[in-house]
């Protein structure tokens, strides 16, 4: 859980919203800029918050070059190509913000500027044409580069796309006015367009082609950040000129090398090639890359790179034969119990380009002394403090180099807090009881943003004490925006199934400084557990819990609000480390433990998976929103093990002695039986499509940095609307520079093989990767459900919506707020369901389910089944037979029934419901219940069947038929062949076929069910 730091997803308004400046200061000898002698030279107006200024060079014609983005507008504004505006520009202006003669729209008429921040809009530019542009056309030219060769400017513009192709293109002297095509073209085609009849060659009177460009994917990258001429005479000659890039996704530099033979274009080529080709210069650089710079370095230049995750700045320079310089590289371990910290320093890795025989010195930031020089180095901290330990490496020839780690010991690190709930008078409204309440403040102070109880008055950052809920329980959870007036908030959950609107999970609404909101259920900045309602249910080492919220900020990460977190565990012994990321960036990043430990991830986002105890391993993938359980036992006594979350320590395990009774080295195997709102409707674990989905339940989604299928954020109006309590299948589109989150419902996976690290059929409410389809039901709750890009300043900006919730059929009903809380049962696979302490049905049975003992249904013996050869996939056309119920193919090859048979009441039909569960209903079905169940490997091992329950339902399970007159739907077959039909599993398409006539092979397990003229017996 976290606030929405201030802003609600809310655009800042186009009134007063920011705008690019460009400022003149005066730098003195001292070296140190004085602000007072800022001199504002240019001025954008109002503007969205993305795709802004940040790109300027000086041309050697002494004049000033500024690139802008269009800002984010959207389509109806397409601020670019217009001349009324200084968005989506190339600009021209002197070093006083005069406007040079020979610009392409020059004026003489000083109102006609644009630079006034008040006017400058699309909105009210009205006709003018401003005379600061030099050339129109583009989305978010990140980096515009000088070419130093040239007597005349020349530059190249890197100009990032909106999700299919990244661009470069030339600019200069000679394309005065030039128009590069945004909105109406990305890359070398119609935006968002790579099919060859979308990418015909352009008008060059009207517009200009980049020079090159590539697509936006996982290999290639996604958004070209960085650029830089090699100046001549730093690196050998055929260096001189040559054009390096780097883009933020791809993890390279590049260099964009003149290959005249790779050109194909226009709509005669299947593939669009530049000029060009892209050859890595530095290949899978730590961190991203988002600018490049020449600059000096002792006797030349090199070249800078600023990376950006970590914040730092690397050099890149040209040796030759010169003896280079070694690479120090430093590994920590850490252990602790609570009193200092014991750090093993490992400098194994560290090398020398030249192969050379290398020293180490150590010095561990206590005192200057050389504290050890060892290849590797351990070293006891015991105060409290920051320390930086540095390691020099030294090569044959004297050559050194140094790198430094930043090593922060806590002292006596405290638990983690629980939120103190109150009950009884406390707890009690005019109108309304509660089992608990209980106050949070959320407060300012300067840059600092935290939590704290009230009654405290310091305001420090910090985690929010541990929430924990137990579900059944009616909570009042009271959170006070204690900042200034104006600086807003709000609270955003992830995990709460309950309503989405009224006074509960509303993640919309915002809490204004000075004021109060009342939430029901909810939470602040830190874990929220709700605890498991049936404890003996679960196995007993679930109890045995250890908490950690992983913190990352700024690159730094924090576990429990500390530089590192300490369990003391036992060993031998099974835990369930319930864990969550949170990162503003939401970057997904790598999860690791060292050895020592055996681990498995049994739940994600809060949900079990669907058999423990699944995954193995020490390394797992987490985005920087998401949650994970893990059962973790280690082996050895008296040792340590680190939980690294990007590379960094968030928690230490202490291994103390062995538990008094040892727990099996291997856990059991158990499977847990989900709620109706998280029936498997996959095609994973061996069930085929136990819920089909109807094409209007049937949506894409495509996640942007500014909008979801491109709408902003509209809190009045939904981005659709879908039924309540049916199940709906999403196609949602690369996620991973936008990690996609919904409220209220959990998404199972659907697409085969999983999506990046996210498995097939298991369930999540977050997820980072590549396009993906998803399923998810309606059940329980509806009306608002809020989806948005987990990038916190993405949704900021608008990539947010929202989806309307609401029954669609008559007389259907659906709740809003309900204190009854879903609950989940477990059971050893070897476990009939009669042990089950509940119903895996949590929700009422349908009127329509029949109440009859299934007795009464009458079963076939094979002697009774005709032997006639069925026809192959014939479609059937049915006589009117009155009091009779049969099922056929529609126009879609989907199982239907005719609705002209009349209904009686004593009739029987197999539904499959929008929670996966088959049921037995009384009367004669509509057209829009038909749905079918299949089995993708009849008769082996890991194959399904339906067995019939006595409360009516049909419930799946896993195995094989071992009585089939017990457990496989059958019907009566009185009537000719000719109007006889069987559903039989197909191996070549792997799917249930209707077969016209009776069954062939009566004995067969490749029969699931028969029908011909039903009657009940």
């Amino acid at each position: 859980m976290h606030e929405g730091e201030g802003r609600n997803c809310n655009l800042e308004p186009t009134k007063d919203g920011p705008s690019s400046r460009l400022s003149r200061f005066i730098l003195p000898n001292s070296n140190e800029i004085d602000v007072s002698t800022e001199k504002v030279i240019l001025e954008t107006g109002p503007s969205g918050r993305m795709h802004n200024g940040g790109a300027m060079a000086f041309g050697n014609d002494g004049y000033i070059y500024i690139a802008t983005g269009d800002t984010g507008y959207n389509r109806s504004k397409n601020p670019a190509p217009k001349l009324n505006n200084l968005f989506g520009k190339i600009l021209r202006i002197t070093d006083d913000g005069a406007i040079p003669k020979d610009n392409p729209y020059y004026n003489t008429d000083n109102k006609k500027k644009c630079n006034d921040k008040n006017t400058n809009t699309p909105a009210n530019g009205g006709d003018k044409e401003c005379p600061e542009i030099f050339s129109v056309g583009f989305r978010n030219p990140f980096n515009l580069d000088m070419d130093p060769r040239k007597d005349k400017v020349r530059f190249l513009v890197g100009d990032v796309g909106r999700g299919t192709w990244e661009e470069i293109s030339e600019g200069g002297h000679g394309f005065e006015k030039a128009n590069y095509g945004w909105r109406g073209r990305e890359g070398p085609c119609e935006q968002g367009e790579i099919a060859s009849n979308k990418c015909g060659l352009v008008n060059k009177k009207r517009l200009t082609d980049p020079i090159h460009w590539y697509r936006n994917t996982d290999d290639d990258g996604g958004a070209i950040t960085g650029g830089a001429f090699v100046p001549p005479g730093i690196w050998p000659d055929k260096w001189d000129g040559e054009f390096l890039y780097s883009d933020l996704r791809a993890g390279n530099l590049y260099h964009m090398k003149y290959t005249p033979s790779n050109f194909c274009r226009g709509t005669k080529c299947s593939d669009q090639t530049s000029a060009y080709t892209a050859v890595p210069l530095v290949e899978n650089f730590p961190g991203t890359l988002l600018r490049l710079k020449f600059g000096p370095h002792r006797d030349t230049q090199a070249l800078y790179l600023i990376e950006y995750n970590r914040g730092k700045i690397y050099r890149l320079s040209y040796t030759g034969n010169m003896n280079r310089r070694p690479k120090p590289v430093i590994q920590t371990f850490l252990s602790s119990n609570g009193n200092g910290l014991t750090v093993d320093f490992d400098g194994s890795e560290s090398s020398d380009p030249d192969g050379d025989e290398v020293s180490f010195e150590w010095n561990f930031g206590e005192d200057e002394s050389v504290s050890s020089r060892d290849k590797k180095a351990s070293y006891t901290y015991s105060s409290k403090g920051q320390f930086i330990a540095t390691l020099t490496v030294t090569d044959g020839k004297g050559s050194n180099a140094a790198t430094s780690v930043e090593i922060n010991v806590e002292e006596n690190p405290k638990p983690l807090a629980v939120f103190p709930w109150s009950s009884g008078e406390a707890c009690k409204d005019d109108d309304q009881s509660y089992d608990y309440c209980g106050s949070l403040e959320f407060c300012t102070n300067g840059d600092i943003h935290g939590y704290r109880l009230p009654g405290e008055e310091e305001c420090t950052p910090r985690l929010s004490p541990v929430i924990r809920v137990t579900p059944g329980k009616m909570y009042k959870f009271t959170l006070r925006n204690t900042s200034p007036e104006g600086n807003p908030t709000n609270i955003h959950t992830h995990g709460l199934h309950i309503s989405g609107s009224g006074d509960a999970d509303d993640v919309t609404r915002i809490v204004h400084g000075g004021n109060r909101l009342d939430y029901m259920t909810g939470g602040a900045v830190g874990l929220l557990i709700v605890d498991d309602k049936v404890e003996d249910a679960l196995p007993k080492w679930t109890s045995n819990e250890l908490l950690l919220q992983i913190l990352r900020v700024h690159g730094n990460v924090f576990g429990n609000g500390k530089h590192y977190e300490v369990f003391n565990v036992e060993a031998k012994k099974w835990y369930r480390l319930r864990m969550s990321t949170v990162d503003p960036l939401a970057v997904p990043l790598e999860l690791r433990f060292t050895p020592g430990c055996k681990m498995h991830k049994v739940a994600s986002d809060g949900i079990w998976h669907s058999r423990i105890p699944g995954d193995e391993g020490l390394s797992f993938e987490m985005t920087g929103a998401s949650r994970g359980d893990f059962a973790i036992r280690c082996e050895s006594p008296n040792s340590f093990v680190n939980i690294l979350y990007g590379g960094e320590v968030a928690a230490i395990l202490s291994i103390g002695i062995d538990a008094l009774i040892p727990d099996n080295a291997d856990l059991e195997s158990w499977s847990p039986v989900r709620p109706p709102s998280l029936q498997d409707s996959s095609l994973s674990g061996g069930v085929r499509s136990m819920v089909v989905v109807t094409s209007e339940n049937q949506f894409k989604v495509n996640v942007q940095r500014d909008s979801i299928n491109d709408k902003k954020w509209d809190v009045d109006t939904p981005l659709t609307t879908i039924g309540f309590n049916e199940a709906h299948e999403w196609s949602i589109s690369d996620t991973r520079e936008h990690p996609f989150h919904m409220h209220l419902y959990h998404m199972q996976i659907v697409t085969s093989g999983g999506c990046g690290s996210h498995k097939e059929g298991e369930f999540y409410d977050t997820i980072s990767g590549p396009p993906c389809t998803i399923r998810f039901k309606t059940a329980d709750f509806g009306e608002r459900m809020v989806m948005h890009c987990h990038v916190m300043m993405h949704s900021d900006v608008g990539s947010m919506a929202w989806v309307d919730v609401q029954p669609r059929r008559e007389g259907q009903t659906m709740p809003i707020n309900n204190v009854t809380s879903l609950e989940y049962v477990w059971k050893k696979d070897d476990v009939d369901d009669s042990d089950l302490t509940s119903s895996p049905v949590s929700t009422p049975l349908p009127s329509q389910i029949a109440t009859a003992s299934p007795s009464k249904l009458a079963l076939l013996s094979p002697s009774q089944i005709p032997t006639s050869p069925p026809s192959k996939l014939r479609r059937p056309t049915l006589p009117q037979v009155e009091n009779r119920a049969y099922v056929l193919l529609d126009e879609d090859d989907l199982i239907s029934t005719d609705e002209t048979v009349s209904s009686r009441p004593e009739g029987y039909y197999l539904y499959l419901n929008n929670t996966g569960q088959l049921e037995l209903h009384q009367g004669s079905p509509g057209r829009s219940e038909a749905k079918l169940w299949t089995s993708p490997n009849p008769g082996a091992e890991g194959d399904y069947f339906a067995k019939i329950r006595s409360d009516g339902h049909f419930q799946i399970r896993e195995g094989t038929v071992a009585n089939k007159g017990d457990f496989v739907w059958k019907s009566l077959a009185k009537g000719p062949s000719d109007v006889a039909y069987f559903l039989e599993y197909d191996p070549v398409e792997q799917m249930l076929a209707v077969r016209q006539g009776l069954p062939e092979d009566r004995e067969s397990s490749l029969i699931l069910w028969y029908v011909a003229l039903v009657e009940i017996t």
